[in-house]
């Protein structure tokens, strides 16, 4: 009885000294597959990246208040690895050009420079710095009393023209040895055919129903943007309403036919709601889809790498058309 205690120790001991063995085993194996791999990763090269958008005016909206429907983000694109820098990204001096031919004839239309920050929608601030203006501005001095004062003398300039079918392009020259190029074609316009409030008891909140017909495309893209919009005390609508819903979608449920998309119960009684639908063309369909994946991939450790869709040649980014019409009701 005495030997076999002993016996029983003498294996305890022994399955010890395996399991501590068997962590060593594992933690030596862990430090080696820990070891770092160093990367001969390319030279980076800075590339031009642009958005640049053409589209009707918009009374209620500042984004292309004072111009001809043609606005642009030029910057350049910049290491992941080295610290940002707010003067390498801009991009100075380059000469924009948007031109389309039409009856025979080539229009021209060069953008200026102006760094402006577009934050008249706060849910998505956008930096433009270059821009098609309406006007050309000169000063004229009038001799009032004993003073003279410089009056602003305002000279208007060729309007761009939008036409479905129409091709337009665009030409970036940063003079520094970089030409991007990029060419969109005009969409025709889709109205937007009803708005139905559907009403929720259990909160007394309102969702919209909306509704329109499909464009003649076999295959149409749309981008459906909805705003509440305060009215102030002169009965003038306020600019840099936040989007309260903002959806892009496609054709392939009903292609041809009636079209209508919903969304949450978020609205109520008395808000004065824009809808507005853009009929936008593919490129930038899949240029916001992109676009999203890639910041919601950001930090996120389970995210898959996202490319960013683009149209621009020499370049990255989006050149497009930006069709819209819109409706404004109030939930009474």
């Amino acid at each position: 009885m005495r030997k076999f205690k002993i016996q029983l120790r003498s294996a305890s001991s022994i399955i010890i000294i395996l399991i501590i063995s068997g962590l060593l085993v594992t933690i030596s194996s862990c430090r080696k597959l820990q070891q770092d791999i160093p990367l001969n990763l390319p030279a980076f090269k800075s590339q031009l990246a642009i958005e640049c958008y053409l589209g009707d005016l918009d009374a209620s909206q500042c984004s292309l208040n004072g111009l001809v429907g043609i606005e642009a983000a030029v910057s350049n694109t910049q290491d992941y690895f080295a610290p940002i820098s707010l003067n390498s990204l801009q991009v100075k001096g380059a000469e924009v050009t948007v031109s389309y031919d039409s009856a025979g004839q080539t229009y021209t239309f060069p953008l200026q420079e102006d760094l402006i920050i577009n934050n008249c929608d706060t849910s998505n601030v956008k930096l433009f710095n270059y821009k098609y203006f309406k006007y050309t501005f000169s000063y004229d001095s009038v001799k009032i009393g004993g003073t003279y004062i410089h009056l602003p003398n305002f000279k208007p300039k060729t309007r761009i023209h939008f036409h479905t079918g129409l091709i337009y392009k665009l030409k970036v020259d940063d003079h520094q040895g970089r030409i991007a190029t990029a060419e969109t074609q005009w969409l025709d316009t889709v109205s937007i055919k009803s708005i139905r409030p559907i009403f929720n008891a259990h909160d007394t909140n309102y969702s919209l129903i909306v509704k329109w017909n499909d464009a003649s495309l076999a295959n149409d893209y749309y981008r459906m943007q909805i705003r509440v919009l305060n009215m102030d005390s002169a009965s003038v609508i306020k600019r840099g309403h936040p989007l309260m819903q903002d959806v892009t979608f496609t054709d392939n449920i009903n292609n041809g036919g009636e079209l209508a998309i919903g969304g949450p119960y978020r609205y109520k009684q008395g808000d004065s709601i824009e809808v507005k639908m853009f009929h936008i063309r593919k490129e930038f369909y899949d240029y916001l889809r992109t676009v999203n994946a890639a910041v919601n991939s950001m930090g996120n450790p389970f995210g898959q790498p996202a490319s960013i869709a683009s149209n621009v040649t020499n370049g990255l980014g989006i050149f497009t058309v930006l069709p819209w019409s819109k409706r404004i009701i109030v939930l009474r």
